[in-house]
């Protein structure tokens, strides 16, 4: 989660303590899917250092939920690989450098998640998270 470090004893934050605040991991939460009650999507995501500069993070530093479309647990996915569609929408995609684009198989989908009670086109409980480092925080802008 990226907090700004507590002010020192007695010491307010100030505009500037948030300008550049530091984690290990940046988590997203959709609050809605903008328009289509069934599914939440991204082209790409881009996360920027302290300087700017766009952070170089492999895929692996990704995780979400749902993560994807392969979360569904289809008929023929149940039977053969242990659930999933097989779908190439996938989180790795949001960071494969094809930021702008049309074309499916550079996008990520995921069905819209619902907290219970909460009808479809409501809040949706998706969220990506991205680990920025294993250690030492980072400072993103």
């Amino acid at each position: 989660t990226l907090m700004p470090p507590p002010p020192p004893r007695g010491v307010t934050h100030t505009d500037h303590d948030l300008e550049h605040p530091k984690g290990t991991k940046l988590r997203l939460r959709f609050l809605n899917t903008w328009g289509d009650k069934y599914y939440v999507g991204l082209s790409a995501l881009q996360v920027l250092g302290a300087d700017g500069k766009p952070l170089t993070l492999p895929s692996t530093a990704l995780d979400g939920w749902p993560r994807d479309m392969n979360a569904l647990n289809t008929e023929a996915g149940a039977e053969g690989s242990g659930g999933g569609t097989g779908d190439s929408r996938t989180l790795d995609k949001l960071f494969d450098g094809c930021n702008v684009t049309m074309d499916d198989n550079h996008m990520w989908l995921a069905p819209a998640a619902y907290a219970p009670g909460v009808k479809p086109g409501g809040e949706t409980a998706n969220w990506i998270e991205i680990t920025l480092s294993a250690g030492e925080p980072v400072a993103v802008s």
